[in-house]
């Protein structure tokens, strides 16, 4: 944890219009998914006997609350031997959300797309965790309105293939303060229709994990 937040200072805040909540959130999401994504490219965590999920908790109008409503996504890419990349269609989008003291993982596998804009999702799942402290029958999921897979917070990973050689791991996290989100799920029911990405928010990305 030490070596991911040394990495997470040295990097440049970009301006964002965010109050100082949303601010330390932004900064433990770059370290949560530094040090998680660290953690499944080298598998260190299994060897040295640690390893898992992160939960953001902060001091809201006085109490301790997680953090949830956040959007995970994985993406693939590959990168030839003059330092062009391709980055492939969305692998798969993990939404976390909270019910009480339930924690929802939303999983969602997609399918290769017609175009760069639109995906489709042959598979949905949702998995319930516990507490250690929960002490009621737990939740059903047939009873509970599934939680959308639109977030204010995405947290980006892109596995990079370099020369089909080897690997490396870059990330983005990406808020919506208001307004209309930058990355929208079209859903229908328990199904998601396609992925549509902002021109603004597509720049970005292009810039994050296209630039040396």
């Amino acid at each position: 944890m030490g070596e991911s937040i040394a990495r997470i200072s040295s990097i440049k805040s970009a301006s964002i219009d965010a109050n100082i909540l949303e601010r330390s959130i932004a900064t433990s999401l770059l370290v949560s998914t530094d040090f998680i994504g660290n953690e499944l490219v080298s598998g260190e965590g299994l060897l040295r006997y640690f390893g898992g999920g992160i939960e953001l908790i902060s001091l809201v109008n006085g109490r301790f609350q997680k953090i949830g409503e956040i959007t995970y996504i994985l993406w693939l890419a590959d990168e030839d031997q003059n330092g062009n990349v391709s980055i492939r269609t969305p692998e798969i989008a993990i939404k976390v959300s909270y019910i009480d003291e339930y924690m929802l993982l939303r999983v969602a596998r997609f399918s290769s797309g017609a175009t760069p804009t639109a995906f489709k999702c042959d598979d949905s799942q949702v998995h319930i965790v516990n507490s250690v402290l929960s002490k009621g029958p737990g939740l059903d999921t047939n009873t509970i309105n599934l939680p959308s897979f639109n977030s204010r917070w995405t947290c980006h990973y892109v596995l990079l293939r370099k020369e089909k050689i080897s690997f490396e791991l870059r990330m983005m996290v990406n808020h919506t303060g208001s307004g209309d989100f930058s990355l929208r799920f079209k859903e229908n029911g328990s199904f998601i229709q396609s992925l549509e990405f902002s021109n603004k928010f597509l720049i970005e990305f292009s810039k994050a994990f296209t630039s040396k």
